[in-house]
């Protein structure tokens, strides 16, 4: 029998889209022996698409619900893990989700959104090159809310996805194989970003940083970071790239 690595560990809870299967899996790998985390699924209805009304209404409408259950086993911070999900109302949306969880639940909370800006922040970064598995219609989306920050994304390599399931069978090595097979566009930019938290890019942002000598960030590795910044945990030692050596900056304002 194991027990925890820690005998009282630090807390939190996940927010994850019911269709996600690598949220989960990057916080277990990553996070610190230190600290655990506990999972409560958001609603999406079945066989919806990428971007459509019904599964961001799932989303939402289910991350209160979701926070009061995740609540029950008493964590310090809440991270709702969907990067889309958090800022397809607009530039100020992330926020907004965020006081509706901490609203519910009793508890600070984080989007992915909120941490994809902090960590750009912290990274110095104004040009971002975007690999998205997500249709147009999301990566449009995601610019304008990026650009709303005061980060230029000049060019997404879109693997165009239009199902949740579909961003799963992208292996972590067809990622490195499109990104590199781009490397001259990358390399004019400050920061790789490969977003969604549904993408299997954690693995590949120390392989990516050291072909390209850029800082690679992902979804879930911002998250990952800023939830650690949160609680006042160091994050020196955690390998998943130059981001965790990195104190968070005030984000820039919104347009």
């Amino acid at each position: 029998m194991t027990g925890y690595a820690s005998p009282d560990p630090r807390r939190l809870g996940l927010l994850v889209p019911a269709s996600d299967m690598v949220s989960e899996v990057d916080f277990h790998n990553h996070l610190p022996a230190s600290v655990a985390f506990y999972t409560a699924r958001l609603h999406q209805p079945k066989d919806s698409g990428i971007g459509t009304s019904a599964n961001y209404q799932g989303l939402v409408d289910s991350a209160p619900g979701a926070a009061q259950s995740v609540a029950l086993a008493n964590p310090e911070l809440l991270v709702y893990s969907c990067t889309s999900g958090s800022f397809f109302k607009g530039p100020n949306w992330h926020a907004e989700l965020s006081k509706q969880i901490e609203d519910a639940s009793g508890i600070p909370a984080i989007t992915t959104s909120t941490a994809v800006i902090t960590a750009l922040g912290a990274l110095g970064a104004r040009s971002v090159f975007m690999a998205s598995p997500y249709p147009e219609s999301v990566n449009d989306a995601e610019r304008a809310f990026l650009k709303a920050h005061g980060f230029t994304v000049t060019a997404v390599l879109a693997f165009g996805c239009t199902k949740s399931q579909e961003i799963f069978r992208i292996t972590p090595e067809a990622i490195v194989e499109a990104v590199l097979a781009r490397r001259n566009e990358v390399m004019e930019n400050d920061v790789l970003f490969l977003t969604c938290t549904g993408l299997r890019a954690v693995d590949v942002v120390e392989t990516l940083e050291k072909e390209l000598d850029r800082p690679v960030i992902t979804s879930n590795s911002t998250a990952l970071w800023l939830a650690l910044v949160r609680l006042g945990i160091d994050t020196s030692n955690v390998k998943v790239g130059r981001l965790f050596r990195q104190k968070p900056v005030k984000p820039a304002k919104t347009a």
